[in-house]
């Protein structure tokens, strides 16, 4: 499967809901599996149900749950096969017996029946990309109440929301594309297209976010927009924006490396 397909069902993953409030389980056990990966600790495609995974697991558990959901990392260890992506090896001798299983009633049942877990081979690789990885969390935070996603992605009420970064990212790289291309473009026009799809949001605020993009560029690799000074002085979830953005177009992100390369390479000693 694509990129675009994992996105799509780490969206939309199938999760208990009561009270209409949805278990925050499954992405919890996934936030914790890319981190592990990123961290070297799962590195071919075994994923143990281990200390650290459930130390992991309770870390992003505690940030996401409301009252009265329970830190069960069995739970999502097990259930996440009906996802399509996530897949078990058996222990030896255990197949019939897992085969009957609906459920389990802790940590036990996952020792007994499972030797480990693992992802789809091309989501294992994907995962290897750090710029996939951050586009893959965020899309595990759509399965979230509408409020609980909101308390995460708004940070602080004078930060930009998550939906406000996208909207500026996605204005950016779309001035940034013309200005590769030596076409002509009006930052003032691109100013006033997207002001409307914002909270409420100065001119100075605008002009001063795009500087902080051009800031996210330069540190990761990639060309800038020249008009945009680099202001280093960013919020975190900007960088991740920029770098969810750029993964899940993968042909603009290697074009963009291509012209940084070719900048550095025809520049004076």
């Amino acid at each position: 499967m694509s990129l675009l397909d994992y996105e799509y069902q780490f969206s939309k993953l199938r999760m208990n809901v009561s009270g209409g409030h949805k278990s925050p389980h499954k992405a919890a056990m996934l936030l914790a599996v890319i981190d592990a990966i990123e961290a070297g600790e799962v590195i071919d495609n075994r994923i143990y149900f281990s200390q650290a995974l459930r130390e992991r697991f309770s870390k992003h558990f505690s940030d996401l749950a409301r009252p009265g959901d329970r830190d069960n990392p069995h739970l999502p260890f097990f259930h996440l096969r009906s996802e399509g992506f996530w897949h078990h090896h058996i222990k030896p001798g255990m197949q019939s017996a897992y085969e009957k299983l609906e459920k389990v009633g802790g940590q036990s049942d996952i020792e007994r029946h499972i030797q480990h877990a693992f992802l789809d081979e091309e989501l294992f690789e994907l995962l290897g990309n750090s710029l996939v990885a951050d586009l893959l969390r965020k899309a595990l935070l759509q399965n979230l109440d509408d409020q609980a996603r909101s308390d995460i992605l708004r940070a602080d009420t004078n930060y930009w929301d998550w939906l406000e970064c996208e909207v500026i990212v996605q204005d950016y790289l779309e001035m940034l594309d013309k200005d590769l291309k030596g076409e002509s473009y009006s930052k003032t026009g691109h100013r006033e297209k997207v002001q409307p799809r914002l909270n409420n949001r100065s001119k100075g605020s605008i002009e001063y976010k795009h500087q902080n993009i051009s800031a996210v560029m330069l540190e990761i690799g990639l060309p800038y927009i020249p008009g945009y000074k680099p202001a280093f002085n960013y919020q975190h979830q900007l960088k991740q924006a920029v770098l969810a953005r750029i993964a899940r177009t993968p042909e603009d992100y290697d074009r963009l490396v291509e012209t940084a390369n070719h900048q550095t390479d025809t520049s004076p000693d």
